[in-house]
């Protein structure tokens, strides 16, 4: 009798598991990182009749929450062109965000929690009262635009989505920025006609020169028109968990972009994350001499198994060439 009650308790545990199975897992692999929408075709196991409740942002409420990134420059985005973006909503637009499964979005942690004490930024501020600032997982309110289907979310009447579920990682430090991830999570999954995920990294997966950074772009520094958008983006090198990069001097990341995606393109055109926008200062439109327009990425490969303990998209084979970063302090040096 004990036996067939730990079954009926394992069974019922795994209908609540919103975690992807190892085998969406194996599918996921090959159908990820495509650069539209419908650019590969779907698995039998897909869930298209699944239909979410489509929401409309319904306050324009501000919301005490520390500052985000915008991007400056770069180009906009076609009509379903990088269709595992996501834009996220807590009564107005907070973040980027990408979605890695049929079920989960990957954003950063700052994004999804109040701060007590704001004073405690920057964050050499914070370190000086040496303490960590208490905080609160900002819940309810959210909508979440997936895809770009609609790349004007300020037009977009359809798409909205409510996540059931939200996580940040257990050590994220907000006087460091350290473990600066967050996942949401969905009952159901992400309708196939609205967006498609991005491809997750190899533990030692190889990182180019030029990457791209995803969110809001602007034709022209400081346009008022919030259009989906992504700029390139050099590689410096790694620093602790973070991936550092240099915009050029004519483009940055801004408020309003925190959370978005770091990512290249393989050599199967497959879109690659990288990162996950994290904080820098890159936006910023005049520079000192020799100063670079420098911002850190969470870096996606040190948090692989953690990604794979919330949602079930873990690693499947680890023979991607390993990179051989480069320093980062040398390159401030030069």
């Amino acid at each position: 009798m004990l036996i067939v009650w730990f079954c009926l308790l394992f069974l019922a545990l795994a209908c609540f598991s919103l975690k992807i199975t190892p085998e969406e897992n194996a599918q996921l692999k090959k159908i990820c990182g495509a650069n539209y929408l419908g650019d590969v075709k779907r698995s039998k196991r897909s869930m298209d009749g699944n239909v979410f409740p489509r929401y409309q942002p319904h306050s324009t409420k501000d919301h005490s929450v520390r500052g985000k990134l915008r991007l400056q420059g770069g180009r906009s985005l076609s009509q379903n062109e990088y269709p595992w973006i996501a834009d996220l909503h807590y009564n107005r637009h907070l973040c980027f965000g990408s979605v890695i499964s049929d079920r989960h979005i990957l954003t950063a942690a700052h994004c999804v929690i109040s701060i007590a004490d704001p004073d405690v930024y920057p964050p050499e501020e914070c370190r000086k009262k040496g303490h960590i600032n208490k905080r609160n997982k900002l819940e309810g309110n959210w909508t979440i635009l997936v895809g770009s289907g609609c790349t004007d979310p300020e037009v977009c009447n359809s798409g909205w989505l409510k996540p059931d579920k939200i996580y940040f990682h257990e050590d994220f430090n907000e006087c460091t920025v350290e473990h600066d991830l967050a996942i949401f999570e969905f009952k159901d999954n992400i309708p196939h006609s609205m967006a498609s995920p991005i491809c997750m990294p190899g533990r030692n997966h190889s990182i180019f020169h030029t990457l791209k950074v995803g969110g809001f772009g602007s034709a022209e520094a400081g346009a008022s028109r919030k259009r989906y958008g992504t700029i390139d983006v050099d590689f410096i090198g790694t620093e602790g968990n973070f991936v550092v990069v240099e915009a050029s001097p004519e483009q940055g990341i801004c408020q309003g972009d925190s959370g978005g995606p770091l990512f290249q393109t393989d050599g199967e055109e497959k879109n690659v994350q990288i990162g996950v926008d994290s904080y820098g200062g890159s936006c910023r439109t005049s520079l000192k001499p020799n100063e670079l327009r420098i911002d850190f990425t969470t870096d996606v490969r040190k948090y692989l198994d953690w990604i794979c303990e919330k949602t079930g998209v873990c690693p499947i084979d680890e023979d991607i060439k390993e990179s051989t970063p480069s320093n980062i302090w040398e390159h401030l040096r030069n």
